[in-house]
């Protein structure tokens, strides 16, 4: 399926854009990750956490599709906001098939007071639990 995209060098504006295969459809393997990745997109997991640094006693909330990559984040001091009291622990982890259900909940958990939060760490909505 042709794509349009800016072309490298245009002579006029209406030769701005072109249609041409993307690049990466170049081979059967690429073609394959390609409709993987199209298959299994709409299945992406969305994930409220909590994470804890115990040096400061605090707690921070937050979204992500990758909380693995996201905590290295914080203790790689990537996030300006967590940069200054690393090291974080993940506390609390809860999966949502969609973005929006994820962010309605970490919105409400930024309310939470400390005791709801080490409550909620504590129940069985937390999957680091199970």
């Amino acid at each position: 399926m042709p794509v349009r995209m800016p072309a490298c060098h245009p002579d006029s504006y209406r030769d701005a854009f072109e249609s041409r295969l993307p690049r990466f459809l170049g081979t059967n393997n690429n073609k394959e990750k390609l409709i993987a990745s199209l298959f299994f997109m709409p299945f992406m997991n969305h994930f409220v956490y909590i994470i804890y640094a115990e040096k400061f006693d605090k707690y921070y909330k937050g979204y992500t599709t990758n909380p693995e990559n996201r905590l290295k984040q914080h203790n790689n001091k990537e996030s300006r906001y967590t940069a200054y009291f690393t090291p974080w622990i993940l506390m609390y982890l809860q999966k949502f098939d969609t973005k929006k259900d994820a962010l309605i909940r970490e919105k409400a958990l930024k309310k939470f007071s400390k005791k709801s939060l080490i409550n909620l760490i504590k129940s069985p909505k937390n999957i680091l639990n199970n």
